[in-house]
């Protein structure tokens, strides 16, 4: 297994930016900032009027080796949504992925979105 991106360097939480729902007129709020153990996502989501909340990082990674991507997650009991778009197109893959209420440390667990669980979103030019 390769690291890809470690979140423990600020460089890389830095090169993510918010996109929440007030593009569409919401009033949702998210956000990435270092700590202790890599990146840690904060935010509300307000469902009237949009309901999302996320960060974005324009990064050239070429995973074309790659059958998936493994997360450490320290979660809060709701689904998540994990999106790649390709340098060609704009064509997206995404994988939604779990996460348990996490209470102590202890609880930091392993997601992999796996290739099979990538859906295909869009289309190729």
């Amino acid at each position: 297994m390769k690291t890809v991106l470690d979140f423990s360097d600020p460089d890389t939480v830095a090169a993510f930016e918010p996109v929440n729902d007030v593009v569409m007129g919401g009033r949702s709020r998210g956000w990435l900032e270092p700590s202790p153990h890599g990146a840690h996502f904060t935010g509300t989501v307000v469902l009237e009027g949009g309901g999302f909340a996320s960060v974005r990082a324009s990064l050239s990674l070429d995973l074309s080796e790659y059958s998936g991507v493994r997360l450490r997650v320290k979660g809060d009991g709701q689904r998540y949504q994990l999106r790649f778009t390709t340098s060609a197109s704009r064509v997206v893959y995404a994988g939604t992925f779990d996460t348990e209420a996490a209470i102590r440390n202890e609880s930091v667990k392993q997601v992999r979105v796996g290739s099979e669980r990538l859906s295909l979103r869009g289309q190729s030019d």
